[in-house]
């Protein structure tokens, strides 16, 4: 495990780039983000810092407190799309014959999932009745109904609920070949085309910046930020997270809900 440097070491260097996940980083069970992680946002930006949230969230599902802090920009959508700062970098979607052939799947196999846009949401449920777990999103109940309200298609990826892993394991062979499949640690999977990641995410925003990846840090806690964290120059893993993810991290800080990102800012001297 690499140890944080000392304040006054890292201090004398000004400018890292910082790529924060959210579920399970930097808020935790549905709450929004604490005064001390928004307090080190403020920070960060003083001391010449660039923080990026890199969430699997579209940007209209992250709380507006992050959305106002003072970030340099945003990987939304698992890495589909990319902001930096007022400019859209990026807005990579699922191809529209193999969406449709994948909710044909889905509904052949009788699962609810959410279908995420950098504008709007919405969930497939094979019936109207049947209670959706994801809430403030339109219902569709299959591809029709689906083109009827998005006409583009513009969906980036996909997450069901862990209780539908039978279903969906009865068509792996289908998933597998087209889809990267990632524990996001919250009770959800969330599925996501090849060509959508964090880490090639990340690598446009340091090309974009003109900067190395050695000057970056990544924070994370499932198996989504690993392309990130396997990217960065300093990987850390909230102490929530996933074995897999804690190997592989240069520095563990603390969980979510005891502020383990600003604790691991101040260990490195960031804030």
């Amino acid at each position: 495990m690499k140890c944080p440097e000392s304040p006054q070491t890292a201090g004398e260097r000004t400018g890292a780039v910082l790529f924060f996940d959210l579920d399970g980083t930097l808020t935790a069970k549905k709450r929004g983000p604490s005064y001390a992680v928004l307090q080190a946002f403020e920070t960060l930006r003083r001391n010449g810092h660039l923080a990026f949230l890199c969430t699997g969230r579209p940007l209209c599902h992250v709380d507006q407190k992050l959305r106002d802090a003072p970030l340099a920009g945003s990987i939304t959508l698992a890495g589909g799309r990319i902001q930096v700062g007022e400019k859209v970098v990026q807005n990579k979607t699922i191809p529209r014959d193999l969406l449709c052939s994948t909710v044909e799947q889905f509904s052949r196999l009788g699962m609810t999932i959410l279908f995420e846009s950098s504008e709007a949401c919405c969930v497939l449920s094979p019936s109207k009745s049947r209670l959706m777990p994801f809430s403030g999103t339109r219902r569709v109940t299959g591809i029709e109904e689906m083109e009827e309200l998005f006409p583009q298609l513009p969906f980036s990826k996909m997450v069901f609920m862990d209780e539908e892993l039978p279903k969906f394991e009865k068509e792996q062979e289908f998933f597998q070949k087209h889809y990267k499949v990632y524990d996001i640690a919250v009770g959800c999977h969330e599925l996501t085309i090849p060509e959508i990641n964090k880490r090639d995410a990340v690598l446009q925003v340091l090309k974009t910046l003109d900067r190395s990846r050695e000057e970056s840090y990544g924070f994370g806690d499932s198996e989504n930020d690993l392309a990130m964290l396997e990217t960065v120059g300093t990987a850390v893993a909230m102490g929530n997270a996933l074995p897999t993810v804690k190997a592989m991290a240069d520095y563990v800080t603390e969980p979510v809900d005891r502020d383990g990102v600003p604790a691991a800012l101040r260990a490195f001297g960031l804030i």
